[in-house]
């Protein structure tokens, strides 16, 4: 966090076929999932060669015995009957009835299945009708139910195999060919008793059928598994020909756990990375199956996939790898002219056969954009520059880097049109800016899903974040999240599902997630590590309903590893950018989460505060930040820095979203037990109770004047000033020119011993979590430390260096100089800050900007930032209410009253 930097005022279950269909998302196919592999990176990656892959062979789970040796070329369809008739008895009889329950079934070992003679659960019991000595006496019957059999079409005898094949699934040559008892065939075609196809997990584009040479023992494969339209070589028949699978629905096993034992061989989609639009194969999927090539079909996308998500838009004069979205057969537009009159287009890009959709997108922009843009338009505005980092991959043992960086000048009427494009509106509702309350009321009256509102951030995050540098992640997964939020609100009672249900929310990079997101603290020497769960407040976020939309950036290590390194720094996101004035400092460390948040990347967003690093980017980003008291929320699987003052808190536009995402991860963990302690401090009713546009009257708050107003600038100071008169016609009571009589040695990090306690807990925490990895590069932050030193140039130490951890190695754990600092730490709380609050009996402190979050820090105290104004070079700044600890109703309807009274933030203006 920024102490160091800044000075005060700075399960593999197969799905249910009953329940109702996981919504689909169709994207570009991606590789197979390895720790976080599919995450898409919105910054410079350099990934690590793994090739240590966890694969387990599939094992068939049917085991029926197969029939006698038979030389006989009997077809298959003399052993099928029709679908309307009984069961083939395999004895004298052609028909049977079950009437008694099978022995072996009762105990679990009969290995017949179905074809068992006997029933398998009362279900199956059966009574023979009344003449059924004279359906079974007559062996003309069974010749007649044969000569049926072998008129049936081709495609009926498959109904009665209903078991796989072990040799043929797994790709090997089987040596009883048509007489096999078990299927070869592909899942997918299976059909029901009734003669209906059942649903299948994965659609297989080509030949599913065993195509062999003649041999000693060996038979050709039916003609009836190979698909119509497919045309087979005479070479091809010497080898066997695997079905290419096209995942639609999801492997629950993987969603549930992160792990499929079944691997690459899953059926079910890891992901919604491989998530696939149904159609034909590709030309090198044809390659490698043999000479067989199936025509691809021109998919019919359902109706509820937006078009949004099939294409990618991207202005023609801007390269169209952003992001690592790889886009095909693009179409462009004329969109516009520029000073001069010199026109320039905007492409449309998606995956392959989705060309019926482009053109419904292009012609659509094109008919509602025409008449605008006839005649050029000369605007007068500075153009501005967008920065895009090429990405590229470095492998272990190279130190290599390639930083390539390269400026495109846009016009201002260009960037113009970007902001266009991606301020788009749903049905008269416009998202940009928009409140939880905003878009629960939109969801409520159908204006809006939660598609929509997912693809809308993802297209703001396209445009701006290769600027900003406020995220570091898209979660691959969030859309199919939307489409569940979605299914979910139409299948419940309208309005049953609020707060943070269907909305998405980033998160700070060092807030653990159990999914395809890395949780690196923006370095690359976390890169591909594998945590062991959800962070305690990220599985309360997934229990309401939260979208997790992806990583935000932040200061390196939560600016704990360098005294030299910028806020906003990180060798994995890059520099952030302050989105009202670029070359303002943004503060840390949770400084793209504050980011995010103020230039509509998303609504809502998590950080994590040691002593500052929520407060200060809140502050200087023009957003509201809730630090809560310690324990208040669980730090259970966020990288480590102290566990006597790290806490978690909500970083908003609006103070109501704060409350939202406040009451949304408070609680008890069992993970942490600091959160057993605080909980008595949670309200009964949570916290939204306490937003009271009248929450300012009758509150008594303390101004410290000395040396807080002293960090304000001079915009600062006359705002301030004005605002106290704020409070005071809100019915406070202003109690002012208040001293907290050792305030020096509390704001001096290393005089109080804050910053010796630091390093010790730091080294404790940090290899206690990195020990806790299921996978992970490194387990010590010696490791770490060694890492840096073998990667300089990719994690920036020569410029920075890395003295924070160094100093935190050199400890030895809580000797006796960090117990007196302990000590002292305690004192100086004591017998400043409470002593002040208690003796005038106030109900807060108000001070100009973050100066105040050092105090707050080292007692565990909660304090909220909202925004206050800005200097004569638009640079945001706020207001801090602070607190002892479990105020947080007293302070937030303080911070509410005051939002209320003044409604002052505006906007970023992504100013040079």
């Amino acid at each position: 966090m920024d102490y160091f930097t800044a000075t005060p005022g700075t399960s593999h279950s197969t799905r249910n076929m009953s329940y109702p269909d996981s919504p689909v998302s169709f994207m570009a196919s991606q590789a197979s999932y390895q720790s976080g592999s599919d995450a898409i990176d919105l910054c410079p990656q350099f990934v690590m060669n793994n090739n240590e892959q966890f694969e387990q062979q599939h094992q068939a789970p049917y085991n029926r015995p197969r029939n006698s040796d038979d030389n006989s070329d009997q077809s298959m369809s003399s052993r099928v009957p029709p679908t309307n008739s009984l069961p083939v008895h395999k004895g004298t009889t052609n028909i049977f009835f079950k009437t008694r329950v099978c022995a072996k079934f009762k105990t679990g070992t009969c290995r017949n299945g179905e074809n068992c003679n006997f029933a398998h659960g009362m279900q199956d019991l059966r009574q023979p009708p009344p003449n059924w000595k004279e359906l079974v006496g007559g062996g003309a019957g069974s010749e007649e139910d044969r000569s049926t059999a072998t008129n049936r079409e081709d495609d009926l005898r498959i109904i009665h195999k209903m078991k796989l094949c072990k040799k043929f699934y797994n790709g090997e040559e089987c040596p009883y060919g048509d007489r096999c008892n078990f299927l070869h065939e592909d899942p997918a075609n299976f059909r029901e008793d009734t003669g209906r196809f059942r649903e299948s997990a994965a659609i297989s584009i080509g030949t599913t059928g065993q195509l062999m040479g003649q041999g000693s023992g060996v038979f050709n494969a039916p003609e009836v598994n190979r698909p119509a339209n497919t045309v087979v070589s005479d070479a091809s028949r010497s080898s066997l020909i695997k079905p290419v699978y096209w995942k639609t629905k999801l492997c629950t096993k993987w969603e549930m756990t992160g792990q499929c034992p079944f691997g690459e061989k899953c059926h079910f989609a890891h992901g919604l990375a491989e998530l696939q639009i149904p159609g034909g194969r590709t030309e090198v999927e044809a390659g490698n199956a043999g000479s067989t090539v199936t025509k691809a079909p021109t998919p019919d996308l359902p109706n509820n996939v937006s078009p949004s998500m099939m294409t990618v838009k991207v202005p023609s004069l801007v390269e169209e790898k952003v992001l690592n979205l790889d886009t095909q057969n693009p179409f462009n537009v004329t969109s516009s002219y520029d000073d001069v009159g010199v026109p320039f287009g905007i492409n449309f890009g998606g995956p392959e056969v989705t060309e019926p959709k482009l053109i419904q997108i292009a012609f659509g922009f094109e008919q509602a954009t025409k008449k605008k843009w006839i005649i050029p338009a000369k605007i007068s505005t500075r153009p501005f520059h967008i920065q895009l980092k090429h990405n590229f991959k470095i492998e272990h043992g190279s130190t290599a880097t390639h930083d390539m960086v390269t400026k495109k000048p846009l016009s201002s009427l260009f960037s113009s049109l970007i902001f266009f494009l991606l301020a788009i509106s749903c049905h008269g509702f416009s998202i940009r800016e928009a409140s939880i309350s905003d878009l629960q009321l939109a969801f409520k009256q159908k204006k809006l899903t939660s598609r929509q509102l997912v693809e809308f951030y993802v297209g703001e995050i396209h445009g701006l974040n290769s600027v900003l540098k406020g995220v570091i992640e898209i979660n691959p997964d969030a859309l199919y999240q939307a489409d569940r939020a979605d299914y979910e609100r139409r299948v419940r009672a309208p309005g049953a599902l609020v707060g943070l249900h269907g909305i998405p929310i980033l998160l700070k990079d060092n807030i653990a997630t159990k999914d395809k997101l890395n949780t690196t603290a923006g370095s690359f020497a976390l890169l591909r590590s594998v945590v062991p769960r959800d962070a305690g407040v990220v599985a309360k976020l997934r229990k309401t309903g939260a979208i997790i939309l992806g990583k935000a950036s932040l200061s390196e290590w939560s600016s704990f590893r360098s005294l030299n390194a910028p806020n906003g720094f990180s060798a994995r996101g890059g520099q952030g950018k302050n989105p009202y004035v670029l070359s303002a400092d943004p503060c840390g460390s949770s400084s793209g989460s504050a980011i995010s948040v103020a230039a509509n990347f998303v609504a809502v967003s998590l950080g994590t505060e040691t002593d500052g690093s929520i407060l200060c980017p809140s502050n200087a980003n023009s957003v509201v930040g809730i630090k809560p008291t310690v324990g208040l929320t669980s730090r259970a699987g966020v990288i480590p820095i102290s566990p006597r003052q790290d806490t978690v808190g909500p970083i908003c536009r609006t103070v109501s979203d704060a409350v939202i995402v406040l009451d949304a991860i408070v609680g008890v963990d069992y993970n942490d037990g600091a959160t057993q302690e605080a909980s008595k401090y949670i309200p009964y009713g949570g916290y939204k109770q306490f937003l009271k546009p009248n929450g300012l009257k009758g509150k008594r708050l303390g101004i410290v004047r000395n040396p807080f107003l002293g960090f304000a600038s001079k915009a600062e100071s006359q705002a301030f000033e004005h605002h106290l008169l704020t409070l005071r016609q809100g019915g406070s009571v202003i109690v002012d020119h208040l001293e907290i009589v050792n305030i020096s040695a509390i704001l001096n990090l290393t005089g109080s011993g804050e910053a010796t306690l630091l390093l010790a807990e730091f080294k404790i925490s940090l290899n206690a979590y990195l020990k806790a990895l299921v996978a992970s590069p490194v387990r010590t932050l010696a490791d770490v430390i060694a890492f840096n030193q073998k990667f300089a140039d990719l994690e920036k130490i020569n410029e920075f260096g890395q003295d924070i951890f160094l100093s935190a190695q050199a400890t030895n754990g809580i000797g006796n100089i960090e117990k007196a600092a302990l000590i002292n730490l305690a004192k100086l709380t004591r017998d400043g800050f409470q002593k002040l609050m208690w003796y005038y009996k106030l109900d807060a402190v108000v001070t100009p900007g973050a100066g105040f979050s050092r105090v707050l820090a080292i007692g565990g105290f909660p304090g909220i930032n909202v925004p206050a104004g800005y200097d004569d070079k638009g640079v945001p700044f706020g207001i801090s209410f602070g607190g002892l600890k479990g105020t947080e109703p007293k302070l937030i309807q303080i911070a509410f009253g005051f939002e209320q009274a003044t409604k002052i933030r505006k906007r970023p203006t992504f100013k040079a």
